[in-house]
């Protein structure tokens, strides 16, 4: 997993690389945060994937949803249920793009402030938000 998010991070990296190299301010932190998405949804999905290939061999228990008897284990619910996990990390993934979403907007509005400190107060207010919300809004993203 963390093989596939360098591989993946590096690649992206390299795709952007023309419009990064002219990019300023949140344009370049939003490009930046684009190779982060990929990289951060490959390593998860991978990680899940790969973490979960014993239930997918043998099956996972099946029970009856009324009275909870024991079906027998079944390997095709298994796959499913890992496809759903890893496919929820990439989800879980996708508030990487709310603060620089956010200071792209404050520039376009032409109300981020040229003052140095308070640039950096409202970056870091920003990323110190997505990281207080992405959890729940990345599950909640995910039916």
């Amino acid at each position: 997993a963390c093989s596939s998010s360098i591989i993946v991070g590096l690649g992206i990296r390299k795709l952007l690389e023309k419009r990064s190299n002219s990019a300023t301010g949140a344009k370049l932190i939003l490009l930046n945060s684009i190779s982060s998405f990929f990289a951060c949804a490959s390593a998860g999905f991978i990680n899940a994937w790969c973490m979960r290939q014993t239930e997918m061999q043998k099956g996972i228990s099946v029970m009856h949803p009324e009275n909870g008897e024991d079906l027998g284990k079944s390997k095709k619910c298994a796959y499913q249920a890992v496809l759903q996990t890893a496919i929820s990390r990439v989800f879980l993934t996708v508030t990487i793009f709310l603060p620089p979403l956010a200071l792209v907007a404050l520039e376009k509005g032409h109300l981020m402030p040229k003052n140095w400190y308070l640039k950096t107060l409202i970056e870091a207010t920003l990323i110190a938000g997505e990281l207080y919300l992405a959890v729940p809004i990345g599950i909640a993203m995910f039916p």
